[in-house]
């Protein structure tokens, strides 16, 4: 491998790394910052690749899907699927989108 092919490879490493880990802490803080702001308290948060619920067939690259467990303020559980970030804008959208798996309150 010529010099150059590394440090081409090396660089390409450098960038993608730290963007795939802002990708996946971003989300998960906006699934931490829905339920806050909803008044739940996340017991369980699990990330889907493949089980993506409702969200199966309505995602795209830059969407994070996670099935979670929340505590209401009356101590009631209920699950979710949670789907973060936009179509065009990825995890720089703020967009969370929620479908219940007992449907809606």
């Amino acid at each position: 491998m010529e010099p150059v092919q590394f440090l081409l490879i090396l660089f390409a490493v450098a960038i993608a790394v730290p963007l795939m880990v802002w990708h996946w802490k971003r989300s998960r803080k906006l699934v931490e910052n829905w339920a806050k702001e909803n008044a739940y308290a996340v017991v369980e948060i699990e990330r889907r690749f493949l089980r993506a619920g409702p969200f199966s067939w309505r995602r795209s690259r830059g969407h994070e899907v996670f099935h979670v467990v929340v505590r209401d303020a009356r101590g009631q559980r209920r699950t979710a699927f949670v789907r973060t970030g936009g179509w065009f804008l990825g995890q720089c959208s703020d967009q969370v989108t929620v479908e219940w798996d007992d449907g809606p309150l």
